[in-house]
């Protein structure tokens, strides 16, 4: 095989296999293996499920915010509020 069709197969299959992994996927539905929540149906989101296995779920009850939230007192105002 000479030097140019050499580049030109490496170049070909290249295109190729860069063509099989180009596009967005159709996304998967309930219970189907998934990478990320982009990969679910809309309203559909990534979770592990009990095996440890990525699947799309609508059931959330699994994820944890690691946001902290407010303190459990936030929301009552002192003792001597409003006297002066």
């Amino acid at each position: 095989m000479s030097g140019s069709s050499r580049v030109r197969a490496v170049l070909v299959f290249g295109l190729l296999g860069a063509a099989g992994c180009a596009g967005k996927q159709q996304a998967a539905g309930r219970g189907e293996d998934c990478y990320r929540d982009d990969d679910c149906q809309v309203g559909l989101v990534c979770v592990a499920d009990r095996d440890g296995n990525r699947v799309c779920s609508s059931d959330v009850s699994s994820l944890t915010s690691m946001v902290e939230g407010p303190p459990s007192d936030a929301g009552t105002p002192p003792d001597d509020a409003g006297t002066q």
